[in-house]
């Protein structure tokens, strides 16, 4: 589901409901609201890309759901959105990570041990992050 450059103004949660949806995308949608905590309704979600989304609310810690499938997150000036980027480090498939201008994920990559990020390719961390 790819949603680009429509102004939605609310909540939408028939969005939320398509338990076999691999591929999640919405890019400058106005005011979108919708919280990370609902990927629950979404576990075979391969690729969650929310670009510029700055009603999106939650932490890293609810993408933990899709822990064994996810493989590419973009969550690029979504700022409201929060955690720690440690929580990603044990997704097996996670090749690509976006989280550019989300000034409340935190964390330091100086903590990053032996075997964590195994699969990544290629990441895009917030100043918030040190290291």
């Amino acid at each position: 589901l790819a949603i680009h450059g429509l102004y939605l103004n609310g909540r939408y949660p028939f969005l939320f409901e398509f338990s076999n949806l691999r591929t999640l995308e919405f890019y400058n949608l106005g005011r979108l609201k919708w919280d990370l905590s609902i990927l629950v309704n979404m576990p075979n979600l391969e690729k969650l890309r929310c670009i510029s989304n700055h009603s999106l609310t939650g932490s890293l810690s609810d993408t933990r759901v899709l822990k064994e499938t996810l493989k590419e997150l973009g969550l690029s000036h979504c700022t409201k959105v929060d955690g720690n980027l440690k929580e990603l480090a044990d997704f097996p498939m996670l090749r690509d990570i976006s989280l550019h201008g989300c000034k409340n994920i935190v964390g330091d990559i100086r903590d990053m041990r032996p075997g964590d990020f195994q699969s990544i390719e290629s990441m895009g961390i917030p100043a918030s992050v040190w290291g």
